[in-house]
């Protein structure tokens, strides 16, 4: 298992009003399964632009119900070529969110499981204006036999009473 003390956010990014770019990092959580568990959190945030970042949970079996990326009370929020493992990215109460080339990975090791089912995007409780362009699998993966068997349990997108999501 893993020390408590070590189950933290990789990267917190709260009230952060004058923009922010992140490029070419790595975000991954390696954490004790429970709630909310995210690596990336963005929230209360304006401007911020995210390229080419790696983000996600690390275990295998049972996982939390944390999100790779987690977007809430934010706008202006740009990814880009962004990789997501274990689990998708969620935006909550957030306006011109965008994600240009997804790319997911159910798990870094084995294949998708049922135990914690998930969405590559979902997106709920009033975010308007959030666009999705480009949904990939297996970029991370260094077989192609593995492909096929790590997909997102539950689907692609979940979308919950929110406004013009493209």
């Amino acid at each position: 298992g893993m020390h408590n003390s070590l189950d933290v956010r990789a990267l917190q990014l709260t009230t952060n009003l004058n923009g922010a770019t992140i490029t070419d990092c790595t975000f991954m959580r390696g954490n004790v399964p429970g709630s909310a568990d995210h690596a990336v959190d963005i929230a209360t945030c304006q401007n911020v632009n995210v390229t080419r970042l790696r983000a996600g949970l690390t275990q295998h079996h049972v996982r939390s119900s944390g999100y790779g990326v987690q977007v809430t009370n934010s706008s202006g929020v740009t990814f880009t070529d962004t990789e997501l493992h274990g689990t998708g990215a969620q935006v909550t109460t957030s306006t011109n969110v965008t994600f240009t080339d997804t790319y997911y990975c159910d798990h870094l090791i084995g294949k998708t499981t049922v135990l914690v089912p998930v969405y590559v995007i979902t997106v709920a409780t009033k975010a308007a204006d959030v666009l999705v362009d480009g949904i990939h699998f297996g970029k991370s993966l260094k077989y192609a036999t593995e492909l096929i068997r790590n997909g997102p349990y539950s689907g692609i997108m979940s979308v919950t009473a929110c406004d013009r999501i493209r």
